[in-house]
């Protein structure tokens, strides 16, 4: 992110299950509405959801490295192909860790919700800059739009109108 977004992100903490936790971002402080887009640009990029044929090589490769129970061949591919579709509502980089971190220390390969809370952990952080970041350009926008000069023919076209009553446009 531009240095000038980033040195105005301030977290917001509640006391959560593991003492205190991070729960969104704000934006204190004027950031160059440039900086501010190009941010959120490459946050939204970074969070396009994972192709389902890259969760499937994930899971397979987690299946590879861990232990399950005796299964049907069909079974094994249905629980694959059903997981990597819900996989693939998140960005690539959180499927891989989340795959990747489970082989490094569990024998045994994870039920869903598992692999759900690893991946929503990863993509917190980034989803709250998101929204903290379209919270401000939105805002920004409405500033924008009422500190605007009142230079356009339309506008004072519509003001004069409005000033003579307007008399001078035919209904």
């Amino acid at each position: 992110m531009p240095p000038s977004v980033n040195s105005l992100v301030r977290d917001e903490w509640k006391n959560g299950s593991h003492g205190y936790e991070v729960t969104g971002y704000s934006l204190e402080g004027e950031i160059p509405r440039n900086d501010a887009e190009d941010a959120l640009k490459t946050l939204r990029e970074l969070d396009r959801p994972a192709p389902s044929d890259f969760c499937m090589k994930e899971l397979a490769r987690l299946k590879m490295l861990t232990k399950s129970a005796k299964a049907d061949g069909d079974d094994t591919k249905f629980q694959l192909a059903v997981m990597a579709e819900e996989l693939s509502e998140y960005p690539m980089d959180a499927v891989k860790d989340a795959c990747r971190d489970i082989a490094k220390r569990s024998t045994f390969f994870p039920a869903w919700v598992e692999l759900k809370a690893l991946c929503d952990e990863s993509v917190l952080k980034r989803r709250c800059l998101i929204r903290a970041l379209e919270r401000y350009l939105k805002h920004r926008t409405a500033q924008d739009a009422l500190s605007m000069p009142c230079d356009s023919p339309e506008i004072e076209n519509a003001l004069r109108a409005a000033e003579n009553g307007f008399e001078d446009i035919p209904f």
